[in-house]
């Protein structure tokens, strides 16, 4: 072990899983790809080997990898062929096998079949093992020195033989001489997932002060249920194998609870479909791999990757390895956090937990509801957006204008996660026009005095003196680390009163005063090409970033468009066994992407269609009628309200009206008993705009534009055509109603009308039971 402390390091931790091993591969392939592909970005040439990018590799199956990815992915699917597949082998024919297996691997790159664990000095690597006369015991066979105990002589064959012994499929393996002899077998439960002998490891071969960037944990899939074969053949080792993972999620669990926080620990392990396979795809190597890639495929799979990518190529890691041991392997996993938090000095008092709770408007949701873009797309504007954050001679503000759309949220929630990530956030906001009532500038602007909330009207005054005055003070911050603000959709803010309403006049206004800051900080604005913002924007002017739909639409969009409607497709026909895997082929890709005319929301609602109808018929559908967002809306209600009463058209009107012209977002009971319409009324409604309507908690409409059309006399049909007035005057007289049934003189049942709220003990209990919903 080196004296010097090391900074940087980047450990593995490999589960145990057997055969399931294939999907570990599948995924560390995915991360070094990523890896190779910045190394080549950054004008170096050549791949990385795992052993080569990680500073300590540790295993409970086959260990760490001196060769490719690929290299040992092949190496496997021969030793899966010979070893696991077969049925019925003893177990000491199938250590043989493995044995004769490893052999031929050694002889056919070079190496003696005795080679020793330790003199494989090219990688620092480890796999643990148990005794066979004490399961509970933990051995590390390494291939490096320690200085607490000496080294092994075990061979590299006989470490993977007694790795992958396990029990009962493998017999056990000896080794040592006389008194020395020892039996080895596969490692028992609390170490089939073995980060926390990472972590340790690590400790005793880099030192306490060494630094962490990152801890890469890849586990062989959510073992969830898997049905036994009837004639009980190869049941052991099926169950073994399912242990083995029930135990590996358990302590990913654990150390997720301990260190997750921290932001350097990443796990990574198939969620779902894993658990769905019968047992004779446990050992399937195509299987193994289809379901991991289709994890790997999913969106949250892609920023997961996308984070440990970044923490991995960090130039300073800022956790030790005594921060990490003396808080990753104790049994009082409540002290394990609150020992991590306070190392790195981002522990909370429980008094500024209070403060921060009091700063928060109740029912205020500032945060994005769109994700991410997909990985992948729009990587030109992505770039274009990073530039501008680099340059410190660029305008201050940076304005995403386009479509409704065409994807501006998605693109802001892009941006909003990776300066978060990076530490460059300063604060985010994404208005809704059905949030306006709360969504308001005041709402950015709250004071805590003498346990007091205040508010203020004037805004640009509150500018100047808490976010003007104090930047300008600090304006030798260097660019790269400097604070980048994001609001998104201010088309949206003031409502359905638009560009008339006050509070968007106010805040136009102050996001004007933006440009008089250092240009090193940023704001980003999106929304759409509005008159009052366009000429907010012409006095400034911002580096306007304008993202182009119908016959402008760029090339680039359209082949971002066409990776999504790949991805999202080959989630669809994974759900249809019977569909060839390519459905519904790259012409039908083509011509979606071409109606589509640079409208992600255009392909978002097609593809919610799609999954609920029958796939076929719903396509012809739609490419037969639906090439604007206009003509796609009308198909949605044609198909479904093909025949529509004068009651179900009065139902549609005064549900679809609530949902748009409420002050704050109804659930489905409120609309019941604000409307008097039934439960089933509702939900045939609801069912028949699955694709552009949320109705999970509160009614949502998907995206604005749907609400222009329905409020557009030229493009809305007459019977599904939206009156504000009438609607309005709907939602008056349904409050009134409300309020004359319900409402009544001391409501809550007080004894006494003399008594304060405060000190009324079960007040929030009296509330809750004799004021519902609709009436608050």
């Amino acid at each position: 072990m080196s004296n010097a402390p090391k900074s940087n390091l980047k450990l593995v931790s490999l589960d145990g899983g057997g055969i399931r091993g294939f999907s570990q591969l599948e995924i560390l392939r995915n991360i070094m790809h990523r890896l190779n592909w910045n190394i080549k970005s950054d004008g170096f040439d050549g791949l990385t080997l795992p052993c080569e990018h990680f500073n300590l590799i540790g295993g409970s199956g086959t260990g760490g990898l001196r060769m490719s990815v690929e290299e040992a992915s092949d190496e496997f699917c021969t030793i899966a062929e010979e070893v696991y597949k077969p049925d019925g082998l003893m177990p000491p024919e199938r250590t043989d096998r493995l044995r004769r297996c490893m052999e031929d691997v050694l002889t056919r790159r070079g190496f003696p079949v005795h080679l020793k664990l330790v003199d494989e000095t090219q990688m620092d690597g480890f796999v643990v093992v148990s005794l066979r006369s004490n399961i509970e015991t933990k051995v590390c066979l390494r291939t490096y020195p320690i200085h607490s105990r000496p080294s092994s002589n075990i061979s590299v064959i006989e470490a993977v033989l007694a790795s992958c012994a396990t029990q009962p499929g493998f017999a056990p393996v000896s080794f040592g001489e006389r008194y020395r002899r020892r039996e080895y077998v596969g490692v028992g439960f609390g170490a089939n997932n073995p980060v926390c002998e990472v972590i340790r490891e690590a400790h005793s071969l880099f030192g306490g002060g060494s630094t962490v960037a990152s801890l890469l944990s890849l586990g062989t899939g959510h073992s969830g249920i898997i049905s036994w074969p009837s004639n009980g053949s190869d049941l052991d080792i099926y169950k073994a194998m399912r242990d083995t993972m029930n135990d590996c999620e358990q302590r990913a669990l654990e150390m997720e609870e301990r260190i997750g926080r921290v932001g350097i620990y990443s796990r990574f392990s198939v969620e779902q479909g894993m658990q769905n396979g019968r047992p004779c795809q446990a050992a399937d190597p195509e299987w193994i791999t289809t379901q991991t890639e289709i994890y790997l495929d999913e969106h949250q799979s892609c920023s997961k990757l996308d984070c440990f990518v970044r923490n991995a190529r960090a130039k300073i890691g800022f956790i030790s390895l005594d921060q990490l041991k003396h808080s990753g392997v104790s049994d009082e996993s409540s002290q394990l956090a609150s020992s991590v938090e306070k190392s790195l000095g981002i522990l909370i008092s429980n008094q500024d937990d209070a403060t921060i709770e009091k700063l928060k408007l109740p029912d205020l949701e500032c945060s994005s509801r769109v994700p991410e873009c997909l990985e992948g797309t729009r990587q030109d504007i992505l770039a274009r957006v990073d530039a501008w954050a680099m340059e410190a001679d660029a305008p201050n503000i940076l304005w995403i204008n386009g479509y409704p759309g065409v994807g501006k949220s998605a693109i802001a929630t892009s941006i909003v996660e990776k300066w978060r990530l990076s530490g460059r956030l300063g604060s985010s906001f994404f208005f809704r026009r059905d949030g306006a009532e709360a969504m308001t500038p005041h709402s950015l602007w709250l004071l805590a005095e003498n346990d007091a909330l205040l508010t203020t009207s004037n805004v640009d005054k509150l500018f100047r003196e808490f976010i003007h005055s104090p930047l300008v003070a600090s304006s030798a911050i260097p660019v790269e680390k400097s604070p980048i603000i994001v609001v998104d959709a201010l088309d949206e803010c003031g409502g359905y009163d638009g560009q008339y309403s006050d509070h968007r006049a106010g805040l136009i206004r102050t996001l004007k005063s933006w440009s008089s800051l250092p240009g090193t900080f940023k704001l980003v604005v999106t929304s759409r090409r509005e008159n009052d913002i366009e000429q907010m924007i012409s006095k400034i002017p911002p580096r306007p970033l304008s993202i182009l739909a119908g016959k402008a639409t760029s090339f680039q969009s359209s082949e971002d468009i066409q990776t999504f409607l790949r991805h999202e497709f080959r989630q669809i026909v994974s759900l249809y066994p019977s569909m060839p895997p390519d459905w519904p082929g790259e012409q039908v890709i083509r011509n979606l992407t071409s109606l589509a005319s640079g409208l992600f929301i255009w392909v978002k609602t097609v593809l919610k269609l799609l999954r609920r109808g029958e796939l076929e018929r719903t396509l012809k559908e739609i490419l037969n009628g639906a090439g604007s967002m206009a003509s796609l809306y009308k198909c949605i209600l044609d198909m479904s309200f093909p025949n529509q009463s004068m009651e179900d058209v009065n139902d549609f009107r005064s549900i679809l009206g609530a949902i748009i012209f409420a002050k704050v977002p109804l659930d489905v009971t409120s609309v019941a008993h604000f409307l008097s319409i039934s439960n089933s009324a509702i939900g045939y409604i609801c069912n028949g705009l699955h694709s552009v309507l949320e109705h999970e908690e509160a009614l949502r409409i998907h995206h604005q534009s749907f609400v222009d059309f329905l409020l557009d006399p030229e493009e809305c049909p007459t019977q599904f055509l939206i009156n504000k007035q009438r609607e309005s005057r709907t939602l008056t007289m349904a409050c009134l109603h409300v309020m004359k049934m319900h409402l009544r003189f001391n409501i809550c049942d007080l004894s006494s009308s003399y008594i304060r709220n405060q000190d009324v003990p079960d007040l929030d209990l009296r509330i809750k039971a004799r004021i519902t919903s609709h009436l608050s």
